[in-house]
């Protein structure tokens, strides 16, 4: 069963709105299509402006350029960040190695060659460093310190502290030329 017609005067006094709005035909959709097509405009000139520079563009409201391109899916180009490509010097270059000066050497005799060596302990959501100096002929640590800061200082003050117990080794290893 269909409703019976009703004319376009009685349905307004029911909604209580005048007639004449029943006619109303919106004027925005026109308007967003003309200004979609100035906006098209623009970014084929200027690909990479967004809706700020489109509006100053186009002398209109920035959040009007917003919701027109938003509308119609009108994005702009992105900008990727430049990468300088390595040179060919960098890929290639091996870097200088540092001789071992006790290779092949016999240790026979304590004192003769110290090592040095340190690490970091995690310590209530901190680092602790630890130097630690050691002779090679028994792996005994001669000489040891703790501090909050990875410097030469500590490793400086672990040699001072080896230093206390044991004489320094005698230096008769030759540097040889690189």
């Amino acid at each position: 069963m269909t409703a019976p017609k009703q004319s376009k005067a009685t349905l307004a006094k029911q909604l209580n709105v005048s007639r004449s709005s029943l006619y109303y035909q919106l004027k925005l959709p026109g308007k967003d299509l003309k200004l979609k097509s100035e906006i098209e405009q623009v970014m084929a000139a200027h690909k990479r402006y967004g809706h700020r520079r489109i509006a100053i563009e186009l002398k209109i409201n920035k959040k009007r350029a917003r919701r027109v391109m938003k509308l119609f899916g009108l994005k702009p180009k992105r900008q990727r960040k430049w990468k300088a490509p390595p040179k060919q010097d960098d890929l290639h270059q091996v870097p200088t190695a540092i001789p071992n000066l006790i290779q092949g050497m016999i240790i026979d005799v304590r004192n003769k060659v110290w090592v040095s060596d340190f690490t970091y302990l995690p310590y209530f959501g901190k680092f602790i460093y630890l130097a630690t100096i050691e002779d090679v002929f028994d792996r005994q640590v001669i000489g040891w310190e703790v501090s909050l800061r990875h410097n030469a200082e500590l490793t400086g003050r672990a040699l001072l502290n080896a230093l206390k117990y044991r004489p320094a080794p005698a230096a008769n290893i030759a540097i040889k030329d690189i």
